[in-house]
């Protein structure tokens, strides 16, 4: 039981931090791959989703010297039949933005009419193709006219339709959540970032890199994770700490009489460090095992939005936890070591 008990915290630790690991490497991928100069939303919102910027803004935004040009992007999560979290985004064929859309089969979608494009992992878990018909609500029907692969579990999960197209689905007509600001010259992003800044004060602008990392829904949730899979190490120390004064509680006449023939009070805790090692390194592998049935449960479910759950657990958090393992092993020993060394031989021989 309490190699199960390790195990479900092992779980816990693996699979969380898989999670906010997957997604930050997801998003540095997505930063990477693309040219996000400088994103713009309103300030004050936690999530990109409730982000409000009306075409004026954008007109004015236009106008700064020393942009090119601006993408603006309307995104989204919908309920549908399939997915509680299915995400929309919505583009201009015209903006930048769309140009750098990888399709591998079929062709753009026309401005205008119910037409889709869908990502690579979606049209597989869902079964569809080109020319396939997608219910997004109970009375839309959009005919997917390509799929996508834009290198991110996160955008491959994803619908794409015209911004217009979008703004209906969602419910949010003239209204953007993201602008994409591309800079004439590199050197001037972060100059235009504070000339956004100044002159926009319902909105804030960032350097591409930064968008995600200081979204502060984001670094809340990845602060909740670390803070679960803290507590539940913590759990698994002082269920291992109770399990080993249980067991020396059990033997204290078996310890007189190891102590009694020779054996030193070293040997004494080498022996209870061992057999904490052995739990710890039982409740490893078993909580591989967990954390990884946890998150192929997420994955097949649909639990989470976005679609960046790993498939498997992330292999550096899998050294880590058995790091982790370790350390835990060593720390739960030392207080049951303590008590068992402070025995006297003959006390503990009398011990009934």
């Amino acid at each position: 039981m309490t190699v199960l008990g390790v195990g479900v915290g092992i779980g816990i630790f693996v699979s969380l931090i898989s999670i906010t690991e997957s997604f930050q490497e997801q998003v540095r991928d997505l930063m990477k791959g693309y040219d996000f100069d400088i994103t713009i939303h309103e300030r004050g919102i936690s999530q990109p989703v409730y982000s409000k910027i009306y075409d004026h803004q954008v007109q004015k935004l236009l106008g700064i010297n020393g942009i090119s040009g601006i993408s603006s992007i309307v995104v989204g999560d919908k309920r549908t039949k399939w997915n509680p979290f299915a995400i929309i985004i919505g583009v201009s064929p015209e903006d930048r933005f769309f140009s750098q859309i990888s399709l591998v089969e079929g062709r753009p979608f026309t401005p205008g009419k119910k037409e889709a494009i869908i990502g690579v992992l979606l049209a597989k878990k869902l079964g569809l193709t080109r020319n396939d018909m997608l219910r997004i609500s109970k009375e839309e029907y959009y005919k997917i006219t390509g799929i996508s692969r834009l290198g991110s579990r996160l955008l491959d999960n994803a619908i794409i339709l015209s911004q217009k197209k979008a703004q209906e689905v969602l419910r949010r007509k003239h209204q953007t959540n993201i602008l994409i600001a591309y800079a004439d010259e590199q050197e001037k992003i972060d100059q235009l970032v504070a000339t956004i800044n100044h002159n926009f004060p319902k909105l804030i602008a960032q350097k591409g890199i930064d968008f995600f990392s200081r979204m502060s829904a984001l670094v809340a949730f990845n602060a909740f994770l670390t803070a679960v899979s803290f507590i539940s190490i913590s759990s698994c120390c002082f269920i291992i700490i109770n399990t080993l004064l249980m067991a020396i509680a059990e033997r204290t006449k078996e310890i007189g009489i190891l102590m009694a023939i020779g054996w030193s009070r070293t040997m004494i805790v080498t022996t209870i460090a061992f057999e904490s090692l052995l739990i710890c390194l039982l409740g490893y592998l078993a909580g591989g095992m967990l954390g990884t049935f946890f998150l192929w449960i997420l994955n097949h479910r649909n639990l989470v939005a976005l679609g960046s759950i790993p498939v498997y657990p992330v292999m550096d958090i899998m050294l880590s936890a058995l790091y982790i393992s370790i350390l835990l092993g060593i720390l739960s020993a030392v207080y049951p070591g303590i008590v068992a060394t402070k025995m006297l031989p003959a006390k503990a021989l009398m011990h009934e």
